[in-house]
């Protein structure tokens, strides 16, 4: 003999996730995971451009440091230049001594353009000096301001793995009605009301396992929630039921 039953049946899921406790502030706290992520990539972005930023003025940096080594490199030079014009003066005034008819205004010349160039090239390797530790300056505050944004992203990160484990409890923990149909055999050993408390039976756990394949169908993330869904144990509960129709049939089935 078949019985055949349907039933309808008012379920409940439930998920609790165990998940770290983060400081969040109520502002962050209110942003849906869509809101988080959009502001993760604007972020992203705003950290991209400083990178480049970064790298800029460290080349920059760098052009002008190597531009300060020429400057020094070039004041060894006139300071050898200077000396040399220095020792040619005092040699024309030591010949002055013995011919006075000895000129010495282009010793004295060189003598004056060779200061006047070492002295201008150390004006400049101080302005140049000042120009490399205001442009190293730069390069610190821009990397401290890409540091502040990469902090700020990865907390994101973090607010996001929270919002999205209170987005699946919400998603998850709900009430809703289901209907059933159920069929089985009943056993030649076993009295009608046995056969119908174990349709009854199987009919609730086809609802349950049903009703929790719907649930997590209609998950923002179903497709993540069902390949880690046996180890969260999700809890689907039977708050009421009651038969819709049942009957048996001579077939030796219940339905």
């Amino acid at each position: 003999m078949m019985r055949l039953a349907q039933l309808a049946l008012v379920m409940a899921s439930t998920l609790t996730i165990a998940s770290p406790a983060y400081a969040l502030q109520e502002q962050q706290q209110s942003m849906t995971v869509e809101q988080i992520s959009d502001k993760i990539t604007s972020l992203q972005n705003e950290y991209d451009n400083y990178t480049q930023t970064v790298q800029r003025l460290k080349d920059e940096a760098e052009q002008l440091e190597q531009k300060l080594t020429s400057l020094r490199e070039r004041n060894q030079t006139l300071e050898k230049q200077r000396q040399t014009a220095l020792q040619e003066m005092n040699n024309r005034y030591q010949q002055l001594v013995d011919d006075p008819t000895i000129d010495i205004a282009g010793a004295q010349q060189a003598y004056k353009e060779a200061v006047m160039a070492h002295q201008q090239n150390k004006k400049d390797i101080a302005t140049q000096i000042q120009l490399v530790d205001d442009k190293q300056q730069e390069v610190e505050e821009a990397r401290v301001s890409r540091h502040a944004l990469l902090n700020e992203i990865e907390s994101l990160k973090d607010q996001r793995e929270v919002a999205r484990v209170e987005r699946l409890e919400r998603e998850f923990n709900q009430t809703g009605e289901l209907e059933v149909s159920q069929s089985i055999v009943c056993d030649r050993e076993e009295t009608l009301s046995q056969c119908e408390t174990r349709g009854k039976l199987l009919a609730k756990q086809k609802a349950s396992k049903q009703y929790l394949n719907e649930i997590v169908s209609g998950l923002s993330e179903a497709e993540q929630a069902r390949q880690n869904l046996e180890q969260v144990s999700p809890n689907v509960q039977i708050l009421g039921s009651k038969t819709v129709s049942n009957g048996f049939s001579g077939q030796g089935n219940y339905v």
